[in-house]
C-alpha cells in the first residue's frame, strides 16, 4: 500500500527543515463518518501527512552525509495537542524539523498551520 498524503513540497533543507502542503478534499468517504453534520479531518492522518514529510527530510539528509536510502518509520509521537478543527477542503502547511539524527533513529519536531496559526 502506498500513502500520498502531501500534495506539495515547499522546501526541503536536508539536516535542517522543511515545509509542504496537504488538502484533505470534502468528497473523501472518511467524512461520512468522521464526523456526521460536523466533518473534519481525523488527528492521526494529519499525523501521517507530517510523518511523510519528516520521512522525506530525514531520507534526503541521510543521503547527502552518508550516500544510502534509510527508510524512515514512525515509532513515537510526543506530546501531540490538536488545537483546533481542520475542516474538509482547508490547506494545512505542515512544518518539520530535525531535532536528532542518529544511525540508529531520527527525531522530529513537527506543526501543522492552518491559516498561518497553529
Amino acid at each position: 500500500m502506498r500513502w500520498a498524503l502531501l500534495d506539495e513540497i515547499e522546501s526541503l533543507v536536508p539536516g535542517e527543515r522543511a515545509t509542504g502542503w496537504r488538502t484533505f478534499p470534502g468528497d473523501l468517504p472518511l467524512f461520512e463518518d468522521h464526523f456526521p453534520g460536523f466533518p473534519v479531518v481525523p488527528g492521526v492522518l494529519l499525523m501521517e501527512s507530517l510523518a511523510q514529510l519528516s520521512g522525506k527530510l530525514v531520507g534526503y539528509t541521510v543521503r547527502k552525509t552518508r550516500g544510502d536510502w534509510p527508510f524512515p518509520i514512525l515509532s513515537m509521537m510526543n506530546g501531540v495537542k490538536f488545537k483546533r478543527f481542520v475542516r474538509p477542503d482547508q490547506r494545512v502547511r505542515l512544518e518539520t524539523e530535525i531535532t536528532a539524527l542518529r544511525d540508529e533513529m531520527a527525531a522530529c519536531k513537527v506543526r501543522v498551520r492552518l491559516d498561518g496559526r497553529e
